[in-house]
């Protein structure tokens, strides 16, 4: 999932309140797509204005509607 950010001002890095909104999106699909059921967490990065976040997964047609929903 790459989710795009305001990267002016800040050397290309998210500010305080946009790393606690991209934290925020994050626990949210952690708590839809649990290891247990398939879903692994592999990384995460943020720069030049992008944060991708990293999966690996068993079904990729959940993964797609929770990405969606959110």
């Amino acid at each position: 999932m790459t989710i795009k950010y305001d990267r002016n001002n800040n050397n290309g890095m998210p500010n305080k309140k946009g790393y606690k909104f991209l934290d925020t999106i994050e626990e949210v699909l952690m708590q839809d797509l649990k290891d247990i059921d398939g879903f692994l967490n592999i990384g995460r990065q943020a720069a030049k204005g992008e944060r991708d976040i990293y999966f690996a997964c068993k079904d990729f047609r959940k993964r797609s509607k929770v990405l969606f929903k959110i």
